[in-house]
């Protein structure tokens, strides 16, 4: 099964986590433990595929099965009075075997409140999401008998059953409010969750016939700024009726059903004299488009994704499973199939394919897949002298991807993932002003010879598009940070205090690793390539600063997983280090001059280029 990793798309996009209904047949089994790792009996376990949940108990030697199965999305949810959830959250593609694991339980309590802070009754838990390997509907699973969360008369909602030392995300739903949705945070915590009151947009969803079509999954994504984002989701009643709260603001109302086709988006704009506003949709007849995915050898390949899009929208996507096979829900007309190959594969055409459906199924020829190309070449002066150590790292795919040239100036990249648009790459020169962009064609990849031009140092205050605003802390005495312990720390040093690294230039990150996907894993990658530059200069010292929410033990996990290579601090609790440098959002690197005077805070896309201008200071 391979878990899933969450993270936001452009509008309909999230359709690609609601694969079909077609060709079932795979199951699942395994086994529940508890903390102490034994055999948990008396668990109820709970799986759901696009919002159609099954409930079994689970056997007294820990053991559970599901059968009988549709590839595509699959969540299943474990749970035992006392304990913290397991679970697993992924795409089945054959037949699996797996283990969950129960924990100590923990708690994360909601203070909920209207916007004159008064306490909001009877609220409930609408969705939960445990760190990044599980998001759980829970009206879905609350409807067949797991605890139901509400808030009570004072406003409160406790969630007691989360596993310890982990992070969780919630929405929370009301009938008079807007949904509130709180980011994920450390559980064993309180916080104020306010909820506006919304404006009823509301609707009937029916077939080509006109017949209410009932648990269609109804989402509302909110538009009008940089990226639209999913804000609500419901299902139809028997009579294909559907009601939401939300606030005022422009939305897309999107449809899905696995018996119908899929429907434009409708616009909704609730403005705040908008009463009730009603968006009633028309679902069309849908058509299966088939295929399979190979490779060279016309054997099958596995985890290939395959997008449905219509004038560049994504309406459905599909994984190809064990056999190759791949199944995506079309309307009748043109359309356009994109291919994301698996991790290291690339598609031997160019890889989106034009189709067409007239009014019935469409099976397509097999779409060859062969191994991804590396990205080589040589980094040289402008008189042809190799660079080595000079740093590259692409800038248009996912995730960023970094390496340093050899001594003769080579360099090598494995790219992981395919993408349609040809790869940018910047290669900058470990000490010295020196910078090139470069670009490959991965469908035609040659060798790249990168000459390395002069360049100006963007060594402005720039304020935007800060994550953290520490404009009151520049160019004065940088303040001293609080960790009750150090962790990878040179031979011979025991203490990592500002005082100590008098003459230096300090490179500070404040940081924390449930942010396993985003930012602050992407900033650690680049860090750890300049740390390995400047790692034996007697003037540049790195050191990251973990939040207090994990113990030492925690942090070197992800000392480890990570490669971190510089020394690594633990805040003093409560969030000391975080509160001096006035940190919400991570990560947050600042750097420090010789003389101890914080200069940047704003480093996005230039932090090797003010390391340098700082060692010339």
């Amino acid at each position: 099964m391979s878990m899933k990793r969450t993270g936001c798309m452009l509008i309909i996009a999230l359709w690609a986590l609601l694969l079909s209904d077609h060709a079932a047949g795979w199951d699942v089994s395994g086994t529940v433990l508890d903390p102490e790792g034994k055999p948990a009996s008396q668990v109820t376990l709970w799986m759901s595929q696009n919002r159609i949940t099954k409930k079994i108990s689970g056997s007294s030697d820990g053991t559970f099965a599901f059968q009988g199965l549709n590839p595509g999305p699959i969540t299943i949810v474990a749970y035992k009075e006392g304990f913290g959830l397991g679970g697993v959250e992924g795409q089945l593609l054959d037949d699996e075997s797996i283990t969950l694991h129960l924990t100590r339980p923990a708690a994360l309590s909601l203070n909920i409140m209207d916007i004159q802070s008064d306490p909001i009754t009877g609220a409930r838990l609408k969705w939960l999401q445990v760190d990044e390997y599980l998001t759980i509907y829970m009206e879905d699973i609350v409807r067949l008998g797991f605890p139901s969360v509400r808030s009570d008369s004072d406003g409160l909602m406790t969630i007691p059953f989360l596993p310890t030392n982990s992070y969780a995300g919630v929405t929370v739903s009301h009938s008079r409010h807007a949904e509130s949705h709180l980011p994920t945070i450390p559980v064993g915590l309180t916080i104020p969750m306010v909820m506006v009151e919304g404006k009823k947009l509301r609707g009937r969803v029916t077939n080509p016939e006109g017949e209410g079509v009932s648990r269609a999954r109804v989402t509302v994504f909110r538009s009008g700024d940089e990226r639209e984002y999913k804000f609500s989701e419901v299902l139809t009643d028997l009579e294909g009726f559907y009601s939401t709260t939300v606030p005022p603001a422009p939305y897309f109302v999107a449809v899905k059903h696995p018996d119908y086709g899929l429907p434009k988006p409708q616009p909704a704009i609730i403005s705040p004299d908008t009463k009730n506003l009603i968006v009633d949709i028309s679902m069309p007849e849908g058509f299966w488009i088939t295929g399979t995915t190979v490779d060279r050898n016309k054997e099958p390949v596995k985890f290939a994704k395959i997008a449905y899009t219509v004038e560049g929208v994504i309406y459905d996507e599909a994984v190809s499973d064990s056999t190759g096979h791949f199944s995506v829900w079309g309307n009748t007309g043109e359309a356009v199939l994109h291919i994301t190959p698996p991790k290291g594969m690339i598609t031997q055409a160019y890889p989106a394919i034009p189709v067409r459906v007239d009014n019935a199924a469409l099976d397509i020829s097999p779409i060859t897949l062969m191994p991804l190309p590396s990205i080589m070449g040589t980094v040289t002066t402008r008189d042809g002298s190799p660079v080595a150590n000079a740093i590259i790292h692409t800038q248009n795919t996912q995730p960023i991807l970094w390496t340093r040239s050899g001594d003769d100036g080579t360099f090598q990249i494995q790219l992981t993932k395919m993408q349609e648009d040809p790869v940018q790459l910047v290669a900058e020169h470990p000490t010295r002003f020196l910078r090139r962009d470069a670009s490959v064609d991965l469908l035609k990849p040659k060798p790249l010879d990168i000459k390395l031009r002069s360049f100006k140092p963007d060594t402005s205050q720039q304020k935007e598009s800060i994550r953290n605003d520490l404009t009151h802390m520049v160019d004065k005495d940088a303040p001293d940070w609080a960790c009750d312990a150090w962790l990878n720390l040179p031979e011979g040093m025991n203490d990592a205090s500002l005082s100590d690294l008098a003459g230096r230039v300090v490179v500070l990150t404040l940081w924390g690793g449930f942010d396993a996907d985003g930012p602050t894993r992407e900033r650690i990658r680049e860090l750890n390539e300049l740390h390995a530059v400047f790692e034996n200069t007697d003037d540049v010292f790195f050191l990251a600063i973990h939040d207090a929410s994990l113990e030492p033990v925690e942090v070197q996990e992800f000392i480890r997983n990570w490669n971190i290579t510089m020394p690594v601090g633990c805040d003093a609790d409560p969030f000391l280090s975080f509160d001096i440098y006035n940190v919400n959002l991570i990560p947050q690197t600042v750097l420090i001059d010789k003389k101890g005077v914080l200069r940047y805070y704003n480093v996005d896309g230039r932090l090797h280029e003010l390391i340098k201008a700082m060692r010339r200071d």
